[in-house]
């Protein structure tokens, strides 16, 4: 009896001694909780040190940490810890998968206690878009008047065209509010002691990427996206105003004026002021009678804006016109807005392959909004399909200056390799090595000059010297192999670079057929070089009436089924092609000479 006794006593000391060494840490904790000083974050790990750099305790997340920061949110002395995740997971060796976070907020109390968490990022609610994404940002404000200090996590998409603010107050009122493009700045405006409004800048990726500021409730504002495209019918009307600005990019500042109005300025460094309703206020405004009339034009307008929009994701692109041009008919004095509209009418028309009605709505939108490069550069696209090259040239060039991209000044120097001006084309890119920024799309814009010219030693140089920069780059590895081709060497090591290309990317081999069948004849296996290249013709004859790719591709595809059908005593073949190629303007360089000595050497 006695040692049952002893047996239950031993039992509950050895419970309670657990239960001890579980519990006295916390407790001591709750007594003297840790002070943090500073973070530090490796991959998905973040470790809080105090002040003399050690070690308190470690956290580990689902996914990298993209944000991280020890800030006092409650007032109390002590440091919580507010981390935000990507959606990637690097591991020892530096390699990348997908984590188990998608853009997840973190929020622990100085002791490493997980108080708050929740995952912001979510399917795309446009075809096509993607649905993974970083918090890049969280912004620290008393959004709702209580002297506490709010939350609002920003993410972005990978390919940065979305992005979603994300409030979590103190008192636990949560909103999200899905925007196309990154949110830079955010500030609480006051209207009065009870009402405020959050001012938010940032950039609209799907409206020409255009800077913008614009309004939302402080209490609650699930929308979907203003109003590009968002689920319309769940909509609730969190957004109070949105205002685009003259030229491109992002918001540098936004500044609260006295509570009266407030100052923004755009990282083209233009300033403009808005009223607390969002209407921009001029220098010769008269009356506040003329402010109200100049709002209420510009809510009307506005709200045509939204009904293309939805229009279009509908894909009633004639009804979206529509609005467009009832938008754009009340003329609102708003020069940013008319050179959005005027954009957006630009590229639904562009999607219609209506290329000069098109390119007459993108020269309204630079002629509003001379700062508009991205204007300039769909102008210049336009003008490449109608074959309009020194008009082309001249928007790339101002596209360029605007925005000090480098894509639109590789666009120039293809404008002027379509005009046969290789030497122009060549100086330009000699004159510009010195402040290449992507080595891989210089050394592809030099390669094709050195193409069309016939220069394949310059060429193969060029690809080899890409692909060291970028193994992964499988197109660099067929048009390697093409060039092998062209020069009749390395046909062995041609055939396996195009295998390689292939193999990993199957949709490669219909798209480049016509280096297969190069490659065939170089082999000497001429009737399946026959076969390939017709499919080659066939394929881009089908697209020619709508891309100029395609008719500046099809002379040196014509030439080469030329060579294949002499070799194949296909006399008619080969005629019919050579006149073909004759005919067209893209004709020039090495393919015009050697369609001429083709002619002149008939055997």
């Amino acid at each position: 009896m006695l040692s049952k006794r002893n047996t239950t006593i031993g039992a509950i000391l050895i419970v309670l001694l657990f239960l001890l060494i579980i519990y006295l840490p916390r407790f001591i904790r709750m007594m003297h909780p840790f002070e943090i000083a500073t973070l530090s974050v490796d991959k998905n790990v973040v470790e809080t040190n105090d002040n003399k750099g050690s070690v308190q305790w470690r956290f580990k997340a689902g996914s990298d940490i993209s944000f991280s920061k020890a800030i006092d949110i409650d007032r109390d002395d002590r440091n919580e810890v507010v981390l935000g995740t990507g959606f990637l997971l690097t591991d020892k060796r530096g390699k990348t998968k997908n984590g188990k976070d998608n853009a997840r907020l973190y929020i622990l109390n100085e002791n490493g206690r997980l108080l708050f968490t929740t995952e912001i990022g979510m399917a795309s609610i446009y075809p096509g878009g993607s649905s993974q994404w970083m918090i890049y940002d969280v912004h620290f404000l008393d959004i709702d008047g209580d002297a506490l200090i709010d939350l609002i996590a920003l993410a972005v998409t990978d390919d940065s065209m979305d992005c979603i603010l994300f409030t979590k107050t103190q008192k636990g009122g949560i909103s999200k509010f899905w925007h196309a493009g990154k949110i830079e700045h955010t500030i609480v405006f006051n209207l009065s002691n009870v009402e405020k409004e959050l001012i938010c800048g940032g950039v609209n990726m799907r409206i020409g990427e255009k800077p913008v500021v614009f309004a939302l409730h402080t209490n609650e504002y699930n929308d979907q996206s203003p109003p590009w495209g968002g689920n319309m019918r769940n909509r609730i009307d969190g957004l109070l105003w949105y205002r685009f600005l003259p030229g491109n990019g992002t918001i540098r500042r936004i500044e609260d004026k006295d509570s009266v109005s407030i100052l923004v300025e755009t990282e083209n460094g233009i300033e403009k002021h808005y009223s607390r309703e969002g209407i921009e206020i001029l220098k010769d405004e008269a009356t506040e009678e003329m402010l109200k009339e100049r709002r209420e034009k510009y809510i009307e307008c506005f709200r045509e804006f939204e009904k293309a929009k939805r229009f279009e994701k509908e894909n009633d692109i004639e009804s979206a016109l529509l609005s467009l041009n009832n938008a754009i008919n009340m003329k609102v004095e708003d020069k940013a807005l008319k050179a959005s509209l005027y954009y957006e009418k630009g590229m639904l028309l562009y999607r219609k392959e209506k290329w000069k009605p098109s390119s007459v709505a993108l020269n309204n939108a630079v002629k509003s909004d001379p700062l508009f490069y991205e204007a300039f550069n769909k102008l210049g696209e336009i003008y490449l399909e109608r074959e309009k090259f020194n008009n082309a040239t001249s928007s790339f060039k101002k596209a360029h200056i605007l925005s000090g991209k480098e894509t639109y000044f590789y666009r120039m120097v293809d404008c002027y390799t379509a005009l046969g001006n290789y030497k122009t084309a060549n100086n330009l890119l000699l004159r510009y090595d010195k402040n290449v920024k992507d080595k891989v799309l210089f050394l592809f814009a030099s390669a094709k000059v050195a193409r069309e010219k016939g220069d394949f030693r310059t060429i193969s140089l060029l690809y080899e010297k890409l692909i060291v920069l970028e193994p992964k780059n499988l197109i660099a590895y067929i048009l390697l192999a093409d060039t092998y081709a062209d020069m009749n060497k390395n046909i062995e090591k041609a055939d396996s670079l195009f295998t390689f290309s292939c193999t990993r990317d199957s949709s490669l081999f219909y798209k480049n057929i016509e280096t297969s069948a190069w490659i065939s004849y170089r082999k000497s296996r001429f009737e399946e070089a026959f076969q390939k290249i017709n499919r080659a013709v066939e394929r881009e004859e089908s697209k020619k009436e709508s891309s100029v790719e395609s008719r500046r591709k099809l002379p040196r595809i014509y030439y080469r089924k030329a060579i294949i059908a002499q070799t194949l005593g296909e006399k008619e073949a080969k005629e019919e092609v050579i006149k073909r190629a004759r005919s067209s303007p893209f004709c020039k360089g090495y393919v015009k000479k050697q369609i001429n000595y083709l002619l002149a050497s008939p055997k």
